[in-house]
């Protein structure tokens, strides 16, 4: 494969930003649900 190393060098840290965005995310969600089930037990 003839693939230039910049673009190699480029996606590593392209996928790090995905990865925290969507880590994030879920890490959000979680919060939301743990709220919502703490809100409906009292």
């Amino acid at each position: 494969m003839q693939i230039p190393m910049g673009y190699v060098y480029l996606i590593l840290p392209l996928t790090g930003i995905m990865m925290m965005f969507y880590a994030l995310c879920f890490i959000s969600n979680g919060l939301k649900n743990m709220k919502h089930s703490e809100a409906g037990a009292n």
